[in-house]
């Protein structure tokens, strides 16, 4: 039999090793402290007496802020920080006010007053699918600064009526990065503009696409429907936007714009012409290509040609391609209206339809050279009449109508006459 004394250490060396299991599992437990749930975003909204206060200071963006619907003013200079928060549901209007860091800051939010935002970005916006939206966009752009804005890849639309026929207006010193659709809705509008141009230093850069309403159109008069319209402009400058489907013009340039360039853009389907140069000098435009334009007189592709008592001066085309327009370069001058000192270079057109292919009229140092031109439904492939200096050099014409219906003062050099 155990001895007693060795029964007793036994149970005794046991009931300490229970203890001791105990207490280790214990303090397992102590140390394992339970994760804390992330706290969630608060919503609030905020009264106007809490920006009061605030003129000249900064304010940390890191809520929701609701607006309920109303229109607050903010004070003047103050700096909205972005930490993550948002303002919502409501309209606020800037007071030479800034915003700071990156993400979103607005959700169905109208934009008025002033602001200083340097850089610009549709990503700002937590919504854009409502009509005209990009007007909100361009309210945080302010003629006194260098505004870059930057149009993301996406589809935008504007929905137009009488009184209010302009898409979005784009002011001075401001470089607009367009990579989105944007898109007109069905109207019965004799008159419109989706872009309209009437400052300095404007430049419209990307891949983006601007298409009017042509195909949807509700009524049947007027024909001044234009995607882009420079109206007074200096210094301004287009490239790589595609353009089409308008009831009007794709581009129009006039009201005495000047320096302005249009390059490597594409134009089709509009109704009456592809690009206008009306009162305007210093007129580049290049490495464009223009397709099926027809539906309402002129029909051109490029059409310089200003109102009554306007003038056009120093206007270049150069490597411009048309194909299945009713007519391809034209330059011709209305009552009291004068056309002086344009070049046709380096292009080509090709299938035109009812018109000359050239229609020069009335102007003074018109220069054509180096064109390629095939095939034309028009009893005569070039008319010039009543110019005063006037080159056709370098050109190779594939036709099988009559070649040219003119008067005197045209040179015609080096020309070739294919059929």
């Amino acid at each position: 039999m155990m001895k007693r004394s060795h029964f007793i250490s036994t149970i005794g060396l046991w009931a300490v090793a229970a203890f001791l299991l105990m207490c280790g599992h214990a303090c397992a437990q102590q140390e394992k402290k339970p994760t804390p749930k992330r706290p969630q975003r608060i919503e609030e909204h905020v009264a106007y007496r809490a920006f009061e206060t605030m003129g000249h200071s900064t304010y940390i963006l890191d809520k929701t802020v609701d607006l309920g619907g109303k229109a607050w003013q903010l004070p003047e200079g103050v700096t909205i920080v972005c930490r993550g928060g948002i303002f919502r549901n409501g309209t606020l209007a800037g007071n030479n006010t800034c915003i700071k860091g990156e993400g979103t800051v607005f959700d169905h939010v109208t934009i008025k007053g002033s602001w200083c935002v340097p850089k610009i970005t549709t990503a700002m916006f937590r919504n854009l699918n409502y009509d005209n939206a990009l007007r909100d966009v361009m309210a945080l752009t302010s003629p006194a600064m260098q505004n870059t804005v930057t149009i993301a890849e996406s589809l935008y639309t504007f929905n137009l009526k009488e009184g209010d026929d302009i898409g979005i207006s784009v002011p001075d010193s401001t470089c607009l990065v367009l990579d989105g659709t944007l898109t007109l809705k069905p109207n019965r509008l004799l008159y419109y503009d989706i872009i309209s141009i009437e400052g300095n230093d404007i430049h419209i850069t990307g891949e983006g696409s601007i298409v009017g309403d042509r195909s949807k159109h509700a009524g049947s008069e007027g024909e001044w429907g234009m995607g882009i319209r420079f109206k007074g402009a200096s210094g301004c400058s287009m490239q790589g936007i595609t353009i089409s489907d308008c009831w009007g013009d794709g581009i129009c340039i006039g009201r005495m714009s000047k320096d302005i360039t249009i390059r490597n853009c594409q134009i089709s389907k509009c109704r009456r012409q592809g690009i206008t140069v009306g009162a305007a000098e210093h007129v580049l435009i290049e490495d464009v290509t223009i397709t099926d334009i027809a539906g309402t007189k002129p029909e051109y592709a490029i059409d310089v040609e200003p109102n009554k008592t306007q003038s056009a001066s120093n206007v270049v085309v150069r490597r411009v391609t048309t194909t299945n327009c009713m007519g391809a370069f034209k330059a011709t001058v209305n009552k009291g209206s004068s056309v002086t000192d344009v070049v046709f270079e380096e292009c080509r057109a090709f299938n035109t339809g009812r018109w000359p292919v050239f229609k020069i009229k009335g102007c003074k140092n018109v220069e054509v050279r180096n064109c390629d031109v095939k095939g034309s439904d028009a009893k005569y492939t070039i008319v010039a009449v009543r110019n005063n200096g006037i080159t056709f050099k370098g050109n190779a014409f594939h036709v099988n109508n009559r070649l040219t219906y003119t008067e005197k003062n045209i040179e015609f050099v080096s020309n070739k006459i294919l059929r």
